[in-house]
């Protein structure tokens, strides 16, 4: 009975073949897309996943007070996770991990004669950490011994680093020389780290390196509560039974105990590692927090391209009805019960449908390393086990044959066998057009979403690339510098000046805008009362304000100086504290948190210093040499290459012991909207391939409509009908169909993206003009589908049509 079956199922699909095709290439297309976005989100679901304590394991994080908003970091105290573990009964386990910037990760290996054999130059996974990290997370040790790092200069690489240095895992004992300056010696090698976790770490140092020498590394210091940087993490295990709850309730207390009194009011929050990879407020070491509306997003997308995939094969199933319909009432007559017909034509339907998930399969394999790559998760070379993708498939296999299948095997085994003998066509009965019309409908609805999502994703991709920020991003190069004496630094100027193609030079803790914030308290008098505003600290040299095209707009630039003795402000650093014009800030004194007083000698215009996800904040800027990490070079473009090879000679002679890089800032800036051009491109490639995927189904449904229709052609063309009459016929359904279908995805696709916009500080406003393209491009998408066979069918000859009648 089951060859029987399988044999006439496939006669059935090779006498239909434009049937098949349609329906295989849309449900391939459609399951490929799928199976795409599902790796996608088992990489972002799995994230520390992997850990035996997982459900016990928090991140504090701090949000406090930014003159009168909130202000999110993920940093906490380094002092904090010492007295949480003293005072705290629920915890168990309480450690802190300091992530070291991209530009302190200067690795040297030296022979056993002292000198260099070998530089690396990490620009990620250097961490300082305690013994307490590898008790908290699974993260096995091949060698040594983890208690080891409560040692000062001592260090764990993971097996690959190892081998990277050393040529062998086996490095217990050997040492290795950070940033130039301090050795560590190598107690321990850990197993590599999993890619899906936030805390990438690969080079290891004992986080004890810093006591009772606070300047000697990073600038470390194990004994102060004030400093707060998001580099600073807090991780806690709680004991089993207790809750977060209680934990974060003793928060307040602890810190009024161990802190002494701020000008910053903190808050201090515990948060599930289950939650650290979504939490966009936040942020991570990895750099891969993904919100989660973003994931619901794509799940959704995936339900409906396969949906739009079953939509086709119900319209082309139902359509080709008729022309079954004396085929199964011939194999009524012949004693065929309706039990046997649906079991037929499911299986008819399984056929296409594990066809199409070989060819889906194949396509996500020869597409995923690509796609991966472009969202930045290539290290996940394979991210679904063989079982899970089993499961995926056999899940998409049974839904797809039974959500595509039931209805048409339903429609098509319920024809009476002596109604369709007797006619020579079957009319369809209206609840089967109305489906098709409703189907069809919804596949619009999808498509215009998506094409609604993609033009607002798009236009404010466009807004972040194109808004001015404030200051001048091309053509400047950033170049990590070293700790330098002004002397040093003074001398780098001129040479780099010596080449034409250099326009200018400033040195600072950051040019144009970063990711971070330096934030600081300033004071000044008012009325006999002691005013405060929380502010950003840009330290920069004298230089920068004209190197950066930063437009003063009120007293003049700080002078030259290497220490902070003047201050330049920005304009909404005036409107914050209350001064009526820039013109009344010139000449005012400002306290900073010693007690030093500064003079504002000039204001400038508002610029971006972070992205713009956040707003423009108070903004302080002026020297202060001892913190100044980085150059930035304005050069001419028509001249890059060689000046790019006089800063690298340049650099690599005044700092012979360190390793040169670079980057352009306005690549810096790009990096800022990461996740957003990656949600353009995904939201502008999926709503593609819906639109093909409802052309085909579109494509192959008018062709069937078309061919029952050929004879009423023939007749309304022989009373002078015009092609335009017939085309008219056709599109006047789709079209009602089409602007139904924008009434429905218009309003839900606004309220969706409006949410999606509020992540940005700075975004565009959703005007008519975006539904009105997307109502066109679908008319448009309608059109090429539907015109050519309307057309084709219009101009043929009606002889052909009505020679039979």
């Amino acid at each position: 009975m089951f060859i029987n079956y399988l044999q006439t199922a496939i006669r059935v699909l090779q006498r239909n073949r434009s049937y098949t095709l349609i329906n295989v290439v849309g449900l391939s297309i459609g399951i490929s897309s799928a199976l795409i976005i599902f790796s996608i989100l088992h990489i972002h679901t799995g994230f520390d996943r992997f850990h035996s304590k997982k459900d016990r394991i928090y991140r504090v994080v701090t949000d406090s007070d930014d003159n009168g908003k909130v202000n999110h970091t993920q940093g906490s105290p380094i002092l904090l996770a010492t007295a949480m573990q003293s005072d705290l009964s629920q915890v168990e386990f309480a450690t802190r991990t300091y992530y070291a910037d991209n530009d302190n990760g200067l690795i040297s290996i030296y022979d056993t004669q002292g000198g260099a054999s070998a530089k690396f130059k990490e620009d990620e996974g250097v961490a300082f950490v305690e013994p307490e990290l590898f008790k908290i997370f699974d993260f096995p040790l091949i060698h040594g011994s983890s208690e080891k790092l409560s040692e000062p200069f001592t260090a764990i690489l993971t097996e690959s680093i190892a081998r990277k240095y050393f040529g062998s895992s086996d490095v217990l004992g050997r040492t290795f020389r950070f940033d130039n300056k301090f050795d560590f010696k190598i107690v321990g090698v850990a197993a590599d780290f999993p890619v899906n976790t936030e805390l990438p770490f690969r080079v290891m140092m004992s986080l004890e390196s810093g006591r009772n020498n606070p300047d000697a590394v990073l600038g470390l210091n194990l004994s102060s509560w004030g400093n707060l940087s998001s580099n600073t993490n807090t991780w806690v295990l709680l004991k089993e039974g207790a809750t977060a709850k209680e934990l974060e309730d003793q928060l307040p207390a602890l810190s009024k105990k161990h802190q002494p009194v701020s000008d910053i009011t903190r808050n201090y929050r515990v948060q599930p590692l289950a939650d650290v990879h979504y939490a966009t407020d936040y942020d991570s070491y990895s750099g891969q927090t993904t919100d989660r509306s973003t994931l619901y997003a794509l799940f959704f997308i995936a339900l409906f391209l396969i949906a739009t995939a079953c939509i086709n094969f119900i319209n082309l199933a139902t359509a080709q009805a008729v022309r079954r319909a004396k085929e199964i009432g011939v194999r009524k007559v012949l004693g065929a019960n309706r039990t046997q017909l649906v079991i037929q034509f499911l299986g008819e339907t399984f056929l296409i449908t594990m066809l199409s998930v070989l060819i889906g399969v194949m396509i996500c394999e020869l597409t995923l390393p690509f796609v991966l790559n472009a969202l930045t998760l290539q290290a996940f070379k394979t991210p679904i086990d063989t079982f899970t993708i089993f499961f995926v498939l056999s899940a998409i296999t049974f839904s797809v044959t039974l959500f595509s299948g039931f209805y048409p095997a339903m429609i098509l085994s319920g024809y009476r066998p002596a109604f369709v003998l007797k006619s020579s066509q079957s009319s369809e009965h209206a609840g089967g057009l109305l489906l098709r019309r409703g189907l069809v409908m919804i596949q619009f609805v999808i498509s215009q979403s998506l094409i609604i999502a993609t033009l607002v994703a798009v236009g404010q991709l466009d807004f972040l690339r194109t808004r001015n920020i404030g200051f001048s991003k091309d053509a400047v190069v950033t170049v990590p510098l070293p700790n330098a004496e002004p002397q040093q630094l003074e001398s780098l100027r001129s040479r780099f000046l010596e080449f034409s193609g250099i326009e200018a030079v400033t040195f600072g803790y950051a040019a144009g805008a970063v990711n971070f914030s330096w934030n600081t308290i300033m004071r000044h008098m008012h009325d006999g009362k002691e005013e405060r505003i929380r502010t950003m600290m840009r330290v920069a040299d004298a230089y920068h304000i004209p190197t950066m095209g930063l437009q003063m707009i009120a007293g003049r630039n700080y002078t030259k100086s290497d220490t902070l003795n003047e201050i330049v402000v920005n304009e909404t650093f005036v409107k914050t504290i209350g001064w009526t014009s820039p013109q009344d800030a010139v000449g005012k004194i400002m306290m900073r948190g010693n007690n030093k007083t500064v003079p504002i000698v000039g204001v400038v215009k508002d610029w971006n210093t972070n992205s713009l996800h956040s707003r423009i904040r108070p903004v302080v800027l002026g020297n202060y040499a001892p913190m100044y990490r980085e150059a930035g070079i304005k050069i001419r473009m028509t001249q890059s290459t060689e000046a790019m090879a006089h800063i690298q000679k340049v650099w690599n002679e005044t700092f012979p012991e360190y390793v040169f890089s670079f980057e352009f800032l306005d690549e810096r800036i790009e990096r800022f909207y990461q996740n957003e051009r990656l949600t353009s491109n995904l939201f502008t490639t999926f709503a593609g391939i819906a639109i093909l995927i409802g052309c085909l189904g579109l494509f192959g449904l008018v062709a069937f409509m078309v061919n029952r229709k050929t004879k009423e052609i023939g007749v309304r063309k022989v009373l002078g009908a015009s092609i335009v009459d017939i085309l008219k016929i056709f599109a006047g359904e789709f079209s009602r169909l089409i602007v139904v279908a924008f009434i429905i995805a218009a309003p839900l696709t606004y309220c969706i993206m409006q949410e999606w916009l509020q992540d940005f500080e700075y975004r565009v406003a959703i005007g008519t003009d975006v539904f009105v393209l997307a109502l066109c491009v679908s008319l448009l998408i309608a059109a090429v589908s539907v015109g050519y066979q309307v057309l084709r069918a219009a101009r043929a000859n009606p002889v052909h049509a009505l020679k039979y009648e």
